[in-house]
């Protein structure tokens, strides 16, 4: 009896929690539409395309999509950008309509430049994009704040149609799939209906987003080059930056460590600039062997997949 009162209460309890977040969503959205007004007469024209930016205090990011998707409907065509200062952090959104793209609006390059102002980092798609910021103090000097909306199933939807992308994983990588399985959570949580996909073989021209890995600290001029270098056997994602390639090959062409430590810096920098990938984590790896293995030169720097390890085998010996 004990134990099903305990459970009883337990229902009792979530449905109350659930009960009470409602409440505060509604008054969350009510508080930002207040906050809002009647923006519309804030409405410019840019290059022939309407622009309504406004900024907003203390209004999360779900908030500001709501509003995001509601403003665009009101503007008809064009594109929509929001901020908000909230607890210590700057929340953008930009949206942009199906004419607004036509003429050239992409949501995406937006969102990265003004986030970039703030000391931040995000991006997304032509139509819809949003990023974060550390520095609220700048908000009010780029734009004026917030906005989008939730379908019955938590996920956010722009025109009717849901917001979401798999994540595709090599089967034989467990610590990738840990990683993605992380990340797609991450992005249900704030409204993007991300799913983990799991392939038999890897589509690589066909995946929607790909979760990668790679790490070539004892050899940049190999790895590296080939990862990012334009039209380079490791370049999956098809990234191309003039600068990125001039410093790479540089750096590899020359034997002086001045020379190359030079170049390899100027290279990080552009990375920095224009990312090749969504980075989500460096992975400070520990390999072991059994301990009957001798010979094993523990101050060897090892690559990818412990590449490297088997440089002096020939000295090796297995004991009992």
């Amino acid at each position: 009896m004990d134990v099903l009162h305990h459970r009883l209460q337990r229902i009792r309890l979530l449905a109350e929690v659930k009960e009470l977040k409602s409440e505060n969503e509604s008054l969350k959205s009510k508080a930002a539409q207040d906050a809002l007004g009647d923006v519309m007469d804030r409405v410019e024209e840019v290059k022939g395309v309407k622009l309504l930016a406004t900024a907003l205090e203390n209004v999360d990011m779900n908030g500001l999509r709501d509003l995001g998707d509601q403003l665009k409907e009101k503007l008809g065509e064009g594109v929509v950008v929001l901020a908000s200062a909230n607890e210590g952090k700057v929340s953008l959104v930009a949206m942009a309509t199906d004419g607004a793209m036509k003429q050239g609006a992409h949501a995406g390059n937006l969102i990265k430049a003004v986030a970039a102002i703030v000391g931040g980092g995000g991006g997304g798609r032509p139509n819809m994009a949003q990023a974060g910021g550390k520095n609220p103090e700048k908000a009010q000097e780029i734009l004026e704040a917030a906005g989008c909306t939730r379908n019955s199933d938590g996920f956010y939807e722009r025109d009717g149609e849901e917001i979401g992308f798999f994540i595709s994983v090599m089967s034989c990588e467990q610590d990738r799939i840990d990683i993605a399985q992380a990340a797609a959570q991450q992005l249900r949580e704030v409204g993007i209906d991300c799913t983990v996909e799991i392939p038999a073989q890897m589509d690589w021209g066909g995946q929607m987003a790909c979760l990668i890995g790679w790490g070539s600290p004892f050899d940049a001029d190999d790895h590296t080059y080939k990862v990012f270098g334009t039209d380079k056997g490791a370049n999956y994602s098809g990234y191309s930056n003039a600068l990125v390639d001039e410093y790479l090959t540089l750096a590899r062409q020359s034997s002086d460590d001045a020379v190359r430590k030079e170049y390899y810096s100027k290279f990080l920098h552009a990375l920095a600039d224009d990312p090749a990938y969504a980075f989500i984590c460096y992975i400070d790896a520990n390999y072991v062997a059994k301990s009957t293995v001798h010979g094993i030169n523990m101050d060897t720097v090892l690559g990818h997949h412990g590449v490297g390890i088997f440089w002096n085998i020939q000295d090796w010996t297995i004991g009992e």
